[in-house]
């Protein structure tokens, strides 16, 4: 793996080894909802995109979540990196695993409780609330891991690991796109594969 030296190198290099692979991984992230929304135009039709577009908010909360877990999990630990601290390295990373769990598993119960009410709040019909509500189940179970892997993305950029960080997004991106063609296109389980497919 290739590492970056935090105390040996320059700064402007250091920015442009770990912001630019980070910028990327961010890019990647957001072209998922992109991907659901291409193949469901296509393949579902209008009422596919009523359901993305009605749990849209909820996917930009939760990847909210995991960008203020993982930044934060990151700065404190890159702190403890600094001070060669590896009794609090390894407590800080069990905190930020602690956190993603502590922080994701009531929003993810809610979300199952509550899924009607904030469906409707969100802008869903009686036409959309079924189609809607699949599509909530899966972003719901796969948030979760997307916060879980955000957190652990974050930890590795701490560690100088940004590229293996990257290659870890574009992997899992790749993947939504395989899954998305084959479930979507060939399937034919429109929202229901779109939503499977976004959990990874």
């Amino acid at each position: 793996m290739n590492s970056v030296n935090f105390e040996k190198e320059k700064i402007s290099t250091l920015l442009i080894k770990i912001a630019i692979p980070l910028m990327i991984s961010m890019l990647v992230t957001e072209l998922y909802n992109m991907v659901d929304t291409y193949f469901v135009s296509h393949y579902v039709g209008s009422l596919g995109i009523a359901y993305i577009m009605i749990v849209f908010p909820l996917q930009r909360f939760i990847a909210a979540m995991a960008s203020m877990l993982g930044t934060g999990t990151s700065a404190t630990l890159s702190r403890q990196i600094g001070l060669k601290d590896e009794e609090n390295i390894r407590s800080v990373i069990n905190q930020g695993v602690n956190l993603v769990l502590l922080f994701m598993v009531p929003i993810i119960i809610l979300l199952f409780i509550f899924q009607d009410q904030i469906l409707y709040a969100f802008g869903a019909s009686a036409d959309t609330l079924e189609g809607a509500r699949i599509y909530l189940h899966y972003i719901s179970i796969g948030s979760i891991f997307i916060v879980g892997t955000n957190c652990i993305s974050r930890v590795l950029i701490s560690f100088g690991e940004s590229k293996l960080s990257l290659q870890a997004t574009l992997i899992g991106a790749l993947i939504n796109v395989l899954l998305d063609y084959i479930l979507v296109v060939h399937v034919k389980i429109g929202i229901t594969g779109a939503g499977f497919a976004t959990m990874f």
